[in-house]
């Protein structure tokens, strides 16, 4: 395999695409899938092959969001406005058209589906990416599950679009402090709203140290040679150190943000550093997921239930081997469906967004320079 770039010395580029940030979030979004595949035939409780390990894809996913989002948004003068409803372009339609889909099922046939709710007021709070409580599961999980997490990215690019107001260089470094007073003030003050369980929750501190990662790479002079090794080094040693002698705390929320975004963390800056050494691999279909990771995180849901309800007609679901086949499955399957969404559904739709935003901006940058001509007239 070849190298995806030519070894650099130079300071990454807030324009150049990382073949790194593609291939971890196709990880990430497949260790989700196979957590929550592994967990289903037979609940999290009683589940053969444990890979509980696998939901911390969700703390690569924050990690790397507060990446990208400091990453292209560096000394670019971006607008607060364009950058939210590119954000809105590439999050909202998809999300919206699967929890449409899930929410009409549910309505169909209530009595299949024991998680989601037919409510149409939490339907609405879940594809405006409004906190809210589950009806029937009491906890935060909107219409499709793991949507609770686009709760929380919602939020962070609200703040970081504050941020961009600041007309300085090193505005978005804005949403450090503000992130961190709003999860001081949540400890302090323990909330009870389903909004501020999750404004003030820890797991936002992901978010920032995706942009200390960033601004790492971005503000410093050069990294040498050493500095892969050495962030491997600290990666092994402080994940070890992590989960061996602490491993009873590791699932607090409250320690989440140290046990796993820390590591994760970590992994973020360790696979950068790799690429702008110019040792990272080309693995073309792993980029390929990395793109559709977004398909793939939301539509493993629908593929499990569907192969879940399948595999328990015609196997036994009390075996090693029938769990590790069905984990299998799903993830291809799940991968399948995943990339086909992306290239004639989320692929297109977002282009012909992006295309109707840069000709609505064109129109509006027109209009200004002829206003502008008259009244020098």
């Amino acid at each position: 395999m070849m190298p995806a770039k030519a070894p650099s010395t130079e300071i990454a580029s807030p324009g150049m695409k990382l073949y790194s940030i593609q291939y971890l979030r196709g990880l990430a979004a497949a260790a989700v899938v196979v957590s929550h595949a592994a967990n289903s035939l037979l609940g999290r409780e009683s589940h053969l092959i444990n890979l509980d390990y696998g939901a911390y894809g969700v703390d690569v996913f924050f990690v790397v969001s507060g990446f990208v989002m400091y990453y292209t948004t560096y000394d670019s003068n971006a607008s607060a406005g364009t950058f939210l409803i590119k954000r809105l372009i590439r999050i909202f339609p998809l999300y919206l058209l699967l929890s449409t889909a899930m929410w009409i099922l549910v309505r169909l046939s209530p009595a299949s589906f024991n998680q989601e709710s037919p409510d149409w007021l939490a339907y609405v709070q879940s594809v405006l990416f409004i906190p809210h409580w589950n009806p029937r599961l009491h906890n935060l999980e909107p219409i499709i599950g793991q949507g609770w997490t686009l709760n929380y990215e919602m939020f962070f690019y609200v703040l970081f679009a504050a941020s961009l107001l600041i007309r300085h260089r090193l505005n978005s470094l804005a949403v450090l402090p503000a992130i961190g007073v709003l999860v001081v003030c949540g400890a302090l003050f323990p909330p009870e709203h389903p909004a501020a369980i999750t404004y003030t929750s820890p797991l936002m501190l992901e978010f920032c140290l995706g942009i200390v990662v960033a601004a790492a790479f971005i503000l410093p002079p050069p990294a040498n040679r050493r500095w892969p090794i050495a962030l491997t080094a600290l990666l092994g040693a402080g994940t070890f150190y992590l989960y061996a002698f602490h491993a009873a705390s590791h699932g607090s929320e409250a320690l989440r943000p140290l046990f796993a975004g820390v590591p994760c963390a970590l992994l973020v800056a360790l696979s950068v550093a790799i690429e702008r050494r110019g040792w990272l691999p080309n693995i073309g279909f792993l980029a390929l997921l990395g793109d559709a990771s977004y398909s793939l995180y939301l539509d493993h849901g629908f593929v499990l239930g569907f192969l879940k309800r399948l595999w328990k007609h015609l196997f036994p679901v009390d075996t090693i081997p029938s769990h590790a086949g069905f984990i299998a499955l799903n993830l291809a399957v799940s991968a399948l469906v995943a990339l086909l969404l992306y290239r004639y559904l989320e692929l297109t739709i977002t282009r012909n967004l992006n295309s109707l935003l840069r000709q609505f901006k064109a129109r509006g940058s027109a209009g200004a320079a002829r206003r502008a001509a008259i009244a020098r007239q």
